[in-house]
């Protein structure tokens, strides 16, 4: 990968991924030096992934679609 970044996650080993595949955030509540992401599956069968940050390998967040859990799902805007 030319555009390639590289870094070691404790749960998944070396990540490689192209640049233009992070997620890119202006800073998150409390964590204002993280700000590129990437989403990496938990298992194929779980609802749940991994939103692992290459600024700080050490940091990730469990997410998940909240409308598999509340098809009514509303979050207000």
């Amino acid at each position: 990968m030319s555009d390639a970044l590289e870094f070691e996650n404790h749960r998944f080993g070396r990540v490689q991924v192209k640049e233009s595949e992070l997620l890119q955030f202006p800073g998150l509540p409390g964590f204002p030096d993280a700000h590129r992401f990437v989403v990496m599956e938990h298992d194929r069968q779980s609802p749940f992934a991994w939103l692992v940050c290459a600024d700080d390998p050490d940091l990730a967040f469990a997410i998940t679609d909240p409308f598999r859990f509340f098809p009514d799902y509303q979050p207000p805007l």
